[in-house]
């Protein structure tokens, strides 16, 4: 096996881990590190463990954002989302008037 296939097969398992990690913490235990569902109020609540794994975890739009908008300026995605929201809301109010345009 070369290095890199070892590495991959690494960062697989590390991959398995965390994952298993993370929905062992949506287990109906109640020792589960991440949440607990208190009986007498029939709510989840989040555990100091699962609020940081919480804030561990990266920003799934940020990179989507990063990657379809660069290079588009501040202003022209101003503009876009000025007028995408014109025809929102024109559409809105057409369907509510039960009429077309």
């Amino acid at each position: 096996m070369t290095d890199v296939q070892d590495t991959t097969t690494l960062t697989r398992e590390q991959s398995d881990e965390a994952l298993q990690r993370f929905a062992d913490g949506f287990s109906s235990n109640l020792r589960a590190p991440v949440l607990h569902s208190p009986s007498e109020h029939k709510l989840l609540h989040r555990t100091r463990a699962g609020a940081q794994l919480w804030a561990s975890l990266p920003d799934p739009l940020e990179r989507l954002y990063d990657i379809a908008f660069a290079g588009i300026s501040a202003s022209d995605l101003a503009t876009v989302a000025r007028v995408l929201s014109a025809a929102t809301r024109q559409l809105l109010a057409t369907r509510n008037e039960g009429t077309s345009p």
